[in-house]
């Protein structure tokens, strides 16, 4: 290696971590959904989810629990039905899952899947 090529090898080096670096798009979950959230339904009762900026938690009635981060976030304020529909991709073991959310105007969250389990903020979580 000959000097020229010696004095290149840090700028190559330092232009390819930069490039990395631009590559990994910070993701952040809404403030909206941030916190714990809990539902009444009959056999929900004892569980939980909580969104962080990056990571979901779901919590079961067992104090098992699951951290996913979360990989893409998008939400698209749907008017005519009061409510903000969100994308939600995260990961669990490896593999990219995709789900929808509904937050109405008045609070409730509910899944796409699971319109029959309404979930409420726990006003008690910072």
């Amino acid at each position: 290696m000959n000097g020229n090529e010696a004095s290149r090898m840090p700028l190559a080096v330092l232009v390819y971590a930069f490039v990395l670096g631009c590559g990994a798009e910070e993701v952040a979950v809404s403030p909206d959904l941030v916190g714990a959230w809990h539902s009444a339904k009959a056999g929900y009762e004892e569980n939980s989810m909580e969104f962080e900026k990056d990571v979901v938690i779901f919590r079961a009635a067992d104090n098992h629990y699951t951290v996913h981060p979360v990989k893409a976030f998008k939400g698209t304020r749907q008017e005519k039905s009061e409510r903000t529909r969100y994308e939600l991709v995260y990961t669990n073991l490896g593999e990219a899952l995709h789900t929808v959310l509904y937050l109405a105007d008045d609070g409730e969250l509910v899944f796409e899947n699971q319109r029959g389990v309404a979930w409420r903020r726990d006003l008690r979580a910072p």
